[in-house]
């Protein structure tokens, strides 16, 4: 066996098989390579994408944050089934539930993960009744899913920060992931996270910011001075030269400046070749394709070449409905299908977990704009009845605009139109 092989096989208590409870001080092995790389064991795998996603780039960073701000802002609701029509519930237990335990800081966390990662993992706590009443999101990067020789989930192994590992039952832990139809993603029964399918595109971001930072920092001489004369000039009258150069050309408040001078001096300038400038200038191709990922419309990070005042609107609506809404749906498809039916039981009503978009102003623009459409429609089917036509010629009229309204027509002096 190689050193490579000792260094990344799991220790022999690693291997040992935990019962349900049991606690055990982890063996994890966790070791960085020469160039940074880390070599990981199961999921620590996850902290890869975190380190050199959200925690290190300037742009999936900024991008996973504010989708989550928003998405966390949105209020969850619960409603009940009255008769044929959903209406919002004042006061029960699960309202007291998702207030207390779905909160913005629980479902920002919730989020950050299943956009890096792909998954999260919520440790349930129950009451009376097999009510869940308490919520504890455990990090997706400290999870190992255990599973039988028949690769069945049997619990999840947590691995608390170095300090105890805990394995959990698998009916104490919601695991709400991505697919990741991968052979690897079944085995293991780990989700897809977005930010796998442009990985590269985050090291080659994280790669340019570095030698941004890095020709800044470390950037040479920028040109050559010399003499106009043919003759050369002595030792010591180089030294003046570059100790006066030096004194006006030098500090970085003179950054990429050309200082004129009355001596008789040539200038031979040293730059970058068009192919270095291109790969600099490369941030907005990786801004686009990150955003893609993630669904989010990038010129709300300030692609400008993207960017257009008759889409700003679209976009942001676009921003609501490709993201937000998804995203908050997937937590509340959880909630309504593993958390509420026990309280439904319980309550004995039909209960059921919504967001509310009501307030969003973003998607109210379409609602105005039916509003305004069906105002005209009545006031066409107004002008219509007004008119000096028999019954059948003014339902005749109606059907052939379109309106889906099933009139009886009466007119009379005070109320020409009644329904």
């Amino acid at each position: 066996m190689g050193l490579l092989d000792k260094l990344l096989k799991p220790s022999k208590q690693q291997e040992k098989s935990l019962g349900y409870g049991e606690i055990c001080q982890p063996k994890h092995t966790f070791i960085t390579s020469d160039y940074g790389t880390p070599f990981v064991y199961k999921a620590w795998e996850n902290n890869i994408l975190i380190e050199d996603g959200f925690v290190s780039n300037p742009i999936v960073y900024p991008v996973i944050n504010k989708l989550h701000e928003v998405a966390s802002d949105v209020p969850f609701k619960v409603m009940e089934k009255v008769g044929d029509e959903w209406e919002e519930i004042e006061e029960s237990p699960l309202k007291t539930f998702v207030q207390t335990q779905l909160t913005k800081e629980v479902r920002y966390n919730t989020g950050v993960f299943l956009s890096t990662t792909g998954e999260y993992f919520w440790k349930t706590t129950k009451g009376a009744f097999d009510l869940v009443t308490e919520l504890e999101l455990l990090e997706s990067n400290l999870i190992d899913v255990k599973t039988n020789v028949y690769n069945e989930v049997t619990g999840y192994e947590y691995d608390q920060l170095n300090t105890m590992l805990t394995v959990y039952p698998i009916d104490e832990v919601l695991h709400g992931k991505y697919f990741n139809p991968s052979l690897k993603g079944i085995e293991e029964h780990r989700g897809l996270s977005p930010l796998q399918p442009v990985y590269n595109t985050i090291k080659s971001s994280n790669n340019r910011q570095l030698a941004s930072a890095s020709m800044l920092a470390n950037r040479g001489a920028t040109g050559v001075l010399t003499s106009g004369s043919d003759l050369p000039m002595t030792v010591d009258e180089r030294d003046d030269l570059q100790k006066a150069g030096d004194k006006v050309l030098g500090g970085a408040d003179k950054f990429n400046k050309i200082i004129s001078t009355t001596a008789n001096v040539r200038y031979f300038q040293l730059g970058m070749s068009s192919t270095d400038l291109q790969m600099i200038e490369g941030a907005d191709l990786d801004l686009r394709t990150i955003c893609n990922a993630l669904s989010v419309p990038s010129n709300m990070f300030n692609d400008k070449s993207a960017s257009t005042e008759s889409n700003v609107k679209t976009d942001l609506k676009k921003f609501y409905t490709d993201a937000v809404i998804p995203l908050n749906n997937k937590l509340i498809a959880q909630i309504n299908e593993d958390i509420v039916p026990a309280y439904k039981a319980f309550e004995n009503k039909e209960l059921k977990v919504i967001q509310c978009t009501d307030k969003i102003d973003a998607l109210q623009e379409d609602k105005s704009i039916e509003a305004d459409k069906n105002a005209k429609n009545i006031e066409t089917m107004a002008n219509i009845l007004a008119m000096p036509l028999d019954e059948n010629t003014k339902k005749e009229l109606i059907n052939k605009l379109g309106f889906d309204i099933d009139v009886n027509i009466e007119r009379n002096e005070d109320n020409p139109i009644q329904e």
